[in-house]
């Protein structure tokens, strides 16, 4: 699902959640999908989209207390 997100792969990523992937699993960094198609996101908004019908949260905290929420605020003025 990282790897879905991070490359802004909608359709990988509709069809993990689609098999029950966990929308926001994290990684070593505390970081979920959503918070990784965040720090890539390239103003397409459908990655984004995609995860957060499926219940990503905003607001999960990664290892260093940055939340998707926060990333995209101070990178591209919000989600």
């Amino acid at each position: 699902m990282h790897f879905a997100a991070q490359a802004q792969r909608t359709d990988i990523a509709t069809a993990l959640l689609a098999g029950r992937a966990v929308v926001d699993a994290v990684d070593v960094q505390g970081n979920t999908s959503l918070w990784r198609a965040v720090c890539n996101h390239r103003g397409d908004p459908d990655a984004l989209d995609v995860l957060r019908e499926a219940g990503a949260d905003p607001d999960r905290a990664n290892v260093r207390g940055v939340t998707p929420r926060q990333l995209a605020e101070r990178t591209w003025r919000g989600m």
